[in-house]
C-alpha cells in the first residue's frame, strides 16, 4: 500500500514539474536575434523621379488662316518671299531642331499621285496615318526626316521635322494642335488670289 501512494506521489511531482517548465519556457521572452532578421542593402521605399519642368506652349495663328502650339523656347520665322502657288511657308526651330510648314496650291488629286510625281517624294517610306487640322493625312519618313502631308481641294499642306525621339514631343505638339481658323465650310486656308467659300474669323496675328 505504501509503495503504491510512493508512486502516486512521485506521479503528482512529475506532472508538476513538467507543468512548470512548460509555462516557464512559454512566457520566457525571446532576445531578437540580428541572424533571423533579413538584411537588404536596397530600400524598398519608392523615391520620387524627378520631373523636367514643363515648357510653356506658345499660339501661333498665320493670316493665311491657321494656328498651332509650339514650345516657347522655339521661334517661329516666317517667310516674306512668298510665290504666287504659295499660302505659307515659315520655319520654326530651337533646340538645334528646325521644322518646317509648306502650304501650296498643287495639281496633285491625291497623297499618291504626290508619290509618284514629286521628286521630294523619292525614296520616302510610309511611317503612319495622321490627322491635320481635321484632314486625313499621312506620314512619311526620309533621311532622318519626318514629313506629314494632306492634300484637300488643291492645296497641299506639308509639315516636316527631325525624325529622332528627342524631336518626337515637338511633332506630336505642332500636328496635334494645328486647327484652321473658324472654318464653316471648307477646310482650305484662305488666298487673295484663289476663289475660296471658307470664311475665317479675325485673329491676332503673331509676327
Amino acid at each position: 500500500m505504501s509503495k503504491l501512494w510512493l508512486a502516486i506521489v512521485i506521479i503528482l511531482l512529475l506532472a508538476v514539474a513538467s507543468g512548470g517548465w512548460f509555462v516557464y519556457k512559454t512566457t520566457q521572452t525571446k532576445t531578437p536575434s540580428i541572424f533571423n532578421q533579413p538584411t537588404s542593402t536596397n530600400s524598398q521605399q519608392s523615391v520620387p523621379t524627378p520631373t523636367k519642368s514643363q515648357i510653356p506652349l506658345t499660339n501661333y495663328t498665320d493670316e493665311s488662316g491657321f494656328s498651332f502650339q509650339y514650345p516657347s523656347d522655339f521661334q517661329v520665322q516666317p517667310a516674306t518671299d512668298l510665290k504666287a502657288n504659295e499660302y505659307t511657308k515659315l520655319a520654326l526651330s530651337g533646340k538645334g531642331q528646325q521644322f518646317n510648314f509648306s502650304f501650296t496650291d498643287t495639281k496633285f488629286k491625291t497623297i499618291a499621285d504626290w508619290l509618284k510625281s514629286d521628286p521630294m517624294a523619292k525614296g520616302a517610306t510610309l511611317s503612319g496615318a495622321a490627322t491635320l487640322g481635321g484632314l486625313s493625312a499621312e506620314q512619311y519618313a526620309k533621311d532622318n526626316r519626318l514629313y506629314t502631308i494632306a492634300i484637300d481641294q488643291g492645296v497641299l499642306y506639308l509639315i516636316d521635322g527631325p525624325s529622332d525621339s528627342s524631336a518626337e514631343s515637338t511633332y506630336t505638339t505642332l500636328t496635334d494642335t494645328f486647327k484652321f481658323a473658324g472654318q464653316e465650310t471648307t477646310t482650305s486656308p484662305s488666298n487673295s488670289g484663289a476663289g475660296s467659300d471658307t470664311v475665317y474669323e479675325d485673329e491676332e496675328v503673331i509676327e
